[in-house]
């Protein structure tokens, strides 16, 4: 065990999935005190579905730039710019909302920008710097212990937010909120990176994308597209997630909106439910680490969309609500 403790890897990893918990956990209590706040204060599933809908499209619109900078800046830089700027953004708009209250709903969706922004940027370049943190044969482990975090910040986010909600302002929660950013800074800033050795093959393919790190922004992103058009399988995937993403906003949207404005539920007990698919994601993951998969995952996938679709089904015919 002292030996495990001693190892830079067990520290990398360490402060790795730390980071990990505090941004994922401040992040998703921030997101359902938003959406709470908007519940209560305008009663509309159309008013929380805009501010659904920004999410999304930044990070449509994000994603040449994004990629393309991560290839060619500094990672750690980055991260630790995506930090401050979410910090900065978080204190802009609790100054802002105290001074003008009435324009709430420009004012989160102004925020709502800047951490779709920053969080694109952080997400994407601490992906990309895996394989400088850690050694190759335990990149698996780290991925699967991190999932773990996040399953686990993302299931007691909401109950928690529920509770600290009930006793403060969106404000002074967003203020909250910047400390969390900061211990994720914190824990950035302990990283290590390049501590693992290029291989002679890694060295080899990084010479190989010094020509394209200079490509202009609209070249290297036409060689995605190129790639994507190429590999019919990975397109295809694409297009199934995102189809599903979009036909999943009903239950992202509609399902709040039943429980907050129709049945009236408290803060805690919405907590409660919203920390259901973080159990299920849990459970998911469980059974598929057991499972032997005799099917192409595609192939899970799909009918698992199409279990969910025929189950939503039953809940929803007349005969289930006795009749009526």
């Amino acid at each position: 065990m002292m030996k495990m403790k001693n190892d830079p890897s067990f520290k990398q990893m360490i402060t790795l999935l730390s980071a990990n918990f505090f941004g994922t956990f401040g992040s998703g209590m921030l997101s359902f005190a938003i959406g709470l706040y908007i519940l209560h204060r305008t009663g509309s599933a159309l008013g929380m579905g805009i501010t659904l809908m920004v999410g999304p499209l930044v990070a449509l619109f994000l994603t040449p730039v994004v990629g393309y900078i991560v290839d060619t800046r500094s990672h750690r830089g980055i991260m630790i710019a995506a930090q401050i700027g979410t910090s900065i953004g978080l204190l802009a708009f609790a100054l802002t909302f105290m001074q003008w209250p009435q324009y709430y709903y420009q004012e989160l969706i102004g925020l709502l920008i800047i951490l779709t922004i920053t969080d694109r940027f952080l997400s994407t370049a601490l992906s990309a710097s895996l394989v400088t943190l850690f050694p190759s044969q335990t990149l698996q482990r780290v991925n699967s212990l991190n999932q773990s975090v996040t399953s686990l910040a993302q299931l007691v986010s909401p109950i928690i937010g529920a509770v600290i909600y009930s006793f403060l302002s969106i404000a002074t929660f967003a203020l909250v909120e910047i400390i969390f950013e900061l211990l994720t800074l914190a824990c950035i800033l302990r990283l290590t990176f390049a501590v693992v050795p290029a291989s002679q093959p890694a060295k080899a393919a990084s010479t190989s994308l010094d020509p394209a790190a200079k490509q202009s922004l609209f070249a290297n992103f036409g060689d995605g597209l190129h790639y994507l058009k190429g590999n019919r399988l990975i397109l295809l995937s694409c297009l199934f997630g995102a189809g599903i993403n979009f036909l999943f906003a009903a239950v992202n949207v509609g399902l709040p909106y039943i429980q907050v404005t129709l049945l009236k539920m408290p803060n805690t007990l919405y907590g409660l439910t919203d920390s259901g698919f973080a159990v299920g994601m849990i459970l998911g993951g469980i059974s598929l680490s057991m499972m032997t998969l005799k099917h192409h995952p595609f192939l899970v996938s799909l009918w698992g969309i199409m279990t969910l679709r025929s189950s939503s089904c039953s809940w929803e015919s007349p005969s289930s609500w006795g009749g009526q």
